[in-house]
């Protein structure tokens, strides 16, 4: 039976796991730990306990790795916990503990070897900032949630993956809403997005006070602003009603050569230079697949539009209202006649005969992977050929248990979309 766990304990680092922690031991109990490197020997406080396993978190470095840098803000373990590795280890580490998840769950690896593609950008990557806000001693800040800890927040006054102009007008937005009477109880948060292309700039003020008052926000960079209520009982930023808005309500990026409109509740990629890097090789791969085209998970249509020009037709389908509307004006834009945007969702479709009708069907899940209904009509009556990118490659190795079935992985590619983080997507192309 083990011993009541310490307050505090040391454990020795053997490995990073896949979701970026670090993993000890002590009393035959596995403790996973962020912030920490392999062979690094280190003080850790206990978070949770159960018989199983322990999470903890870092009191002190007692023996430091060699390969370890100074993080570049205090808030790191939030944001990105990998920033206490130099990059060239990061995509080391990338690689390590996809092969080594994918081992565990299934026990074989896609193709023997995998490689990363390294991001353009290390740092100020990130096109979509969204911060908490806190009150420390009568003075209101920008904050993130520190990881484990119920109502513990970082303050900062920025984050080294977003932009300047996006850390300069969250500031901004917080200050002058702070000057119109709200406070860290009325604000739930502050989303600000970024468009590298146009270097536009855009913000949501999220409130739970319906009543609250209403201003302008004119800043340089700024290009548009919207207060929104959101209902208090709901954790996330969700829009209940929209209070006002000012100037632009849509950002437009350049993915791959296509010009994409979204907007400040749209999903979109989070470091655009990176996806293309993603979709120019996709685009490589199946440079002979011309023919009839199904994307499925579409959002605003950017892996479909992208590839359209090597398809004779694209079907895209995407679930969420607001982003197929941004799809057709992402058709109108671009001068894409061979584009039929589908609202709805891709388990509600009738996918036997879309299937029927296509050669290649590249889908791009949300981090729980593929719906069992779409991954069963997948493997029984997919197409030739099948493109799987996901950001979450633990789940797409589940998907891939059952596709490997009837289909054969003639391409497997990491891309390092998240730099100073776990994070990796990963991509797939299957042959039937």
């Amino acid at each position: 039976m083990a011993r009541k766990t310490p307050p505090e304990f040391e454990i020795k680092i053997d490995q990073l796991v896949f979701g970026g922690e670090g993993i000890g031991h002590f009393d035959n109990r596995p403790v996973f730990v962020y912030g920490v490197l392999p062979g690094e020997t280190v003080l850790v406080r206990p978070i949770k306990v159960n018989g199983k396993f322990v999470k903890a978190a870092v009191v002190k470095i007692l023996e430091p790795s060699p390969d370890r840098v100074e993080s570049q803000e205090s808030h790191y373990l939030t944001c990105s916990p990998w920033q206490v590795m130099s990059y060239k280890q990061q995509l080391e580490e990338k690689q390590k503990v996809v092969k080594s998840m994918w081992q565990k769950l299934v026990h074989r690896l896609p193709l023997n070897n995998v490689s990363i593609t390294p991001s353009p950008a290390e740092w100020k990557y990130r096109n979509k900032l969204e911060f908490s806000v806190v009150d420390n001693a009568g003075e209101v800040s920008l904050a993130f949630h520190q990881r484990f800890r119920h109502n513990k927040y970082y303050n900062l006054d920025a984050c080294v993956l977003g932009s300047d102009n996006m850390n300069k007008v969250s500031k901004y937005i917080l200050d002058t809403a702070v000057s119109n009477g709200y406070n860290a109880d009325t604000i739930k948060n502050i989303l600000v997005r970024y468009s590298f292309f146009t270097q536009s700039t855009i913000a949501t003020l999220y409130t739970v006070n319906p009543d609250g008052n209403i201003f302008s926000a004119e800043c340089e960079g700024l290009d548009g602003f919207s207060i929104v209520y959101s209902e208090p009982k709901t954790p996330a930023a969700v829009t209940s009603l929209v209070l006002s808005q000012q100037g632009k309500l849509e950002l437009q990026e350049n993915i791959s050569g296509i010009n994409l409109l979204y907007g400040a509740n749209s999903f979109f990629q989070v470091n655009p230079d990176a996806f293309t890097l993603l979709l120019d090789d996709v685009k490589n791969k199946l440079v002979k697949k011309q023919g009839v085209l199904l994307d499925l998970y579409a959002g605003v249509g950017t892996i479909g539009f992208a590839l359209s020009d090597i398809f004779d037709k694209v079907y895209s389908v995407e679930s969420n209202e607001e982003a197929s509307d941004f799809a057709q004006k992402n058709v109108k834009i671009n001068k894409l006649d061979n584009i039929v945007i589908e609202n709805g969702m891709a388990e509600k479709q009738n996918l036997d005969d879309l299937l029927s009708r296509v050669d290649v069907v590249v889908v791009d899940p949300p981090r729980a992977g593929l719906h069992p209904k779409v991954l069963e009509k997948l493997r029984d009556n997919g197409p030739g050929t099948l493109v799987y990118i996901s950001c979450n490659p633990s789940t797409q190795a589940r998907d891939w248990e059952v596709l490997q079935q009837v289909y054969q992985t003639s391409f497997w590619q990491l891309y390092d979309l998240y730099p100073q983080t776990p994070h990796v997507e990963s991509v797939l192309i299957l042959e039937r």
